[in-house]
């Protein structure tokens, strides 16, 4: 049987990490460096061109246009350091 990993529970866990990101490390933001500028893989021109379409944020932005934006995170973030 091939492994399910459901919407309620990936939802859960990214939850659980945003938590722990804000209030453990208390990290609320991440300052992206003029030579990171485009850290997704999608134009500014491309990003407001359907922005200014009848779609809302949250269509625009997919699954896949987010992904780029939770790596650079991540490399943002300090390292951890296990208990």
């Amino acid at each position: 049987m091939a492994p399910v990993v459901t919407v309620s529970r990936l939802r859960e866990i990214i939850n659980d990490l945003m938590d722990h990101i804000e209030k453990d490390l208390r990290i609320t933001e991440v300052t992206i460096p003029d030579e990171r500028r485009y850290y997704w893989q999608i134009s500014e021109d491309e990003l407001i061109e359907k922005l200014d379409g009848n779609h809302s944020s949250l269509t625009v932005l997919s699954l896949s246009q987010v992904a780029p934006i939770l790596q650079f995170f991540a490399e943002a973030l300090p390292p951890y350091k296990g208990a």
